[in-house]
């Protein structure tokens, strides 16, 4: 991949993404809270979010959903979200020299995957040390 695909895509994510570490409520056979870390790019222009779902599939290796929101005024919402941790791990790690923004975010998630990859699972304390 191309250093200006990589810098571009940080782009998209620094003014039209969202991330985060979220605490999840226990349901169904959960019986704890556990995290979930998401990915989110919007855009209104299918071409723009079309480049930037192939850039992120090629990167992680993965074939990613796009979601049509039509709303009832204004342009129509196109959406990639990206759940799958290996996946993000991969994006982030990949666009991260080239983000402004949000390079605090990416950070701090990063450190999370990159740690769970060491331990293979969550720690027993993770649900602690996000609320902070």
């Amino acid at each position: 991949m191309r250093e200006t695909d990589l810098a571009w895509l940080a782009g998209i994510v620094d003014g039209e993404g969202s991330m985060g570490i979220y605490r999840t409520k226990p349901t169904g056979r959960m019986k704890t809270h556990s995290i979930a870390i998401n990915l989110h790019i919007s855009n209104s222009d299918i071409k723009i979010i079309s480049y930037a779902r192939y850039l992120c599939e090629s990167i992680a290796e993965k074939p990613l959903t796009l979601n049509y929101y039509k709303r009832t005024k204004g342009f129509p919402e196109y959406k990639i979200s990206i759940h799958a941790q290996k996946a993000i791990l991969k994006i982030l790690s990949a666009i991260k020299p080239y983000l402004i923004g949000k390079t605090d975010q990416a950070e701090i998630i990063l450190s999370v995957l990159n740690n769970r990859v060491l331990w293979s699972k969550w720690p027993k304390d993770i649900c602690t040390v996000i609320e902070r």
